[in-house]
């Protein structure tokens, strides 16, 4: 029951990535514009963490 129930998890996990590598293709404008904004942040946390580095140095022994 066990093998049957991870093949019908393959098979419904398969045919969702299809559908939702159809939707990323019709979005992908989105997918970049998030994407930016994404690497914005985590770059803007490294310059801030990198300017306040004894101050999160507190926060976060290393």
């Amino acid at each position: 029951m066990i093998v049957l129930l991870l093949f019908g998890l393959a098979v419904a996990i398969g045919l969702a990535q299809d559908e939702f590598v159809a939707k990323l293709r019709a979005e992908s404008t989105h997918v970049k514009r998030w994407g930016g904004v994404v690497l914005l942040v985590v770059g803007a946390w490294t310059i801030t963490i990198s300017i306040w580095a004894k101050y999160f140095s507190q926060f976060f022994p290393v």
